[in-house]
């Protein structure tokens, strides 16, 4: 007696058997069933499952080694963005500071030139000026 999974309907003996089904019997027919395709060779479904298997684990180790590299990569850009806002800023400070100073120097500049301008105006002969000009 021999021992086979069924791949494909089978009737037997009166008996119905449906895919999946495991069928007993001599071995002149189970080696039938083996040649027609209706039914598998267990040695043959041992390999195909080691097989399956084996490409399972492989896939898994495939799909964590790019969730690795994809966590590397996201991480890497996010360095990079705030590295170049860093920049970015530090950039904007500067013109910040820039334009600080040119409105303080432009202020001293005007008053300077207020200041000039009163003093030419007491200077002036024939000029009466009671108001200062701001």
């Amino acid at each position: 007696m021999a021992k086979v999974t069924l791949i494909s309907a089978v009737k037997h003996d009166g008996r119905d058997y449906k895919p999946g089904d495991t069928f007993e019997g001599d071995k002149k027919i189970v080696d039938e069933l083996i040649r027609a395709g209706a039914a598998q060779d267990p040695s043959t479904v041992v390999e195909q499952t080691s097989a399956i298997e084996t490409a399972e684990d492989e896939a898994k180790t495939i799909v964590a080694e790019a969730q690795k590299d994809a966590d590397k990569i996201k991480s890497d850009a996010e360095d990079e963005a705030k590295t170049i806002i860093g920049k970015a800023e530090e950039v904007a400070g500067l013109k910040v500071e820039e334009a600080k100073k040119a409105l303080a120097d432009a202020k001293a500049e005007a008053e300077k030139l207020v200041r000039d301008a009163q003093g030419a105006a007491k200077k002036a002969p024939g000029t009466k000026t009671n108001t200062s000009a701001k």
